[in-house]
């Protein structure tokens, strides 16, 4: 479904999977299979790919939808040769009370070419596949590139509204969410304030997390790729 929607869009894409899939075409098989061997996947996924390939390169879940358009405007604002790291800020807090700044893993996270680059000529520990500091892929990630002197950079719209999002529409619409106990960790890590309610939902949206009903992916491509408002 990721195949035909938005990931069509793009330039490139590929997918990191444990095995071949009749319908898929671009597909990097990976040892590492479990939720828990995530960050292995994802540094694989990255150092197998060509730094010369792209300027940005994003990764986003299997149930991550992503207007496509949204992201090349937003990115446009940026420069692919510095070492950026873009996507939904979050704080992550250590037993040891370290704190690093990270890009949520669900809402999908862009590198710039120069970031990649980075990534790939590193032999630091915290960037390799035989270690983590966690068992979260993103935080992880967070470590590394902050090892690796590439910086994050506030990816809100000019009203400060979130571009990269956690959730579907239909849940991000709802204001009654906002104290709920299931979604108070948005609050609780997120660097900028996070609101639900539509009047807080961008117009500039680049992505939307935990749409798993391949319907409504479909329809998320429909309404921002096909229809047109005359």
């Amino acid at each position: 479904h990721v195949a035909v929607t938005w990931a069509a869009d793009c330039h490139n894409h590929t997918f990191l999977t444990d095995q071949k899939h009749p319908n898929l075409q671009n597909v990097i098989i990976s040892n590492f299979t479990s939720y828990e061997a995530l960050w292995g996947k994802i540094v694989e996924g990255f150092k197998s790919s060509s730094s010369n390939a792209a300027e940005w390169f994003l990764k986003a879940d299997d149930d991550t939808f992503v207007i496509h358009k949204n992201l090349m405007e937003m990115l446009a604002e940026f420069d692919p040769n510095k070492p950026l790291y873009i996507g939904l800020p979050l704080r992550y807090t250590f037993k040891d009370g370290r704190k690093v700044e990270y890009m949520s893993g669900g809402s999908g996270y862009v590198l710039s070419r120069e970031a990649l680059q980075r990534l790939q000529d590193s032999s630091d520990s915290l960037c390799s596949v035989e270690r983590s500091l966690t068992a979260y892929e993103d935080v992880n990630m967070g470590v590394c590139m902050k090892k690796l002197g590439v910086r994050w950079v506030d990816p809100r719209d000019s009203l400060g509204r979130h571009r990269f999002l956690p959730y579907p529409p239909s849940l991000l619409m709802r204001k009654d969410l906002q104290t709920q106990e299931k979604y108070i960790w948005l609050q609780n890590l997120s660097i900028y304030q996070f609101n639900f309610g539509l009047e807080n939902l961008s117009d500039r949206a680049v992505s939307f997390h935990e749409v798993r009903d391949p319907m409504e992916m479909y329809l998320l491509y429909y309404t921002t790729r096909h229809l047109h408002i005359a």
